[in-house]
């Protein structure tokens, strides 16, 4: 009997693949803020952690509990070392690579519950099917 309620509730969804990353309106978004003239290269992106201003805030800095971090002192960013620009596919592996790491982890889930779910399915008989609308 509980068998019956575990394959009625369970609603399984398959992930869905993610959509690659579009550059273009990470470019639009530097070329709004470029300083005048300032263009970037082929084969090049903005760098995304320091929003392409070459540094950082410190994260040890101390900060002014009236001003905040305004004040605060700067390091130089750690992915662009101060060029304000990264490689294209560095920039790509830092957006696509953690998209697909969980995409990955459920679509291992996805095919765990949906093995649970068929091996529950086979142990029904034709009117137990017919009863809870499994076809």
């Amino acid at each position: 009997m509980m068998l019956f309620f575990v394959v009625k509730w369970i609603n399984i969804m398959k992930p869905e693949k993610p959509i690659k990353p579009d550059l273009s309106k990470c470019y639009a978004t530097y070329a709004a803020y470029a300083p005048y003239g300032q263009t970037y290269l082929p084969g090049q992106s903005p760098c995304f952690v320091c929003s392409s201003h070459g540094g950082i805030i410190d994260p040890n800095a101390w900060h002014d509990p009236v001003e905040g971090y305004k004040m605060a002192d700067r390091i130089i960013c750690p992915e662009c070392k101060g060029n304000k620009f990264i490689p294209v596919k560095v920039f790509k592996a830092k957006l696509w690579d953690p998209l697909m790491v969980k995409y990955r982890h459920d679509l291992a889930e996805y095919k765990r519950q949906n093995d649970i779910y068929q091996r529950a399915v086979k142990k029904l008989t034709a009117v137990e099917k017919r009863l809870l609308g499994i076809n």
